[in-house]
């Protein structure tokens, strides 16, 4: 999982894309959110992927506050890695 932000209609409206994806080497996107960078939008993507009876063995991520509070401590990787 990630985020990546842009910009949308004005210079002071950040938007924020929140996408999973299944596999780091081919990038296959599963599901993806638009919204801020806070925990309701990561709980809508979490949501999407139950949908989806995803299993989530796995997150790596940027040390965003939010993944902290919602993803199990077990599955949670934050930091940039160089693989």
């Amino acid at each position: 999982m990630d985020e990546m932000w842009g910009r949308v209609m004005y210079k002071k409206t950040p938007c924020w894309l929140w996408h999973a994806i299944n596999n780091h080497d081919t990038g296959e996107i599963i599901a993806y959110v638009f919204g801020t960078r806070e925990h309701e939008v990561l709980q809508k993507l979490l949501a999407l992927l139950s949908k989806l009876n995803v299993e989530i063995v796995a997150v790596f991520c940027d040390d965003n506050f939010a993944y902290h509070d919602a993803i199990p401590e077990g599955i949670l990787h934050t930091g940039k890695s160089n693989t």
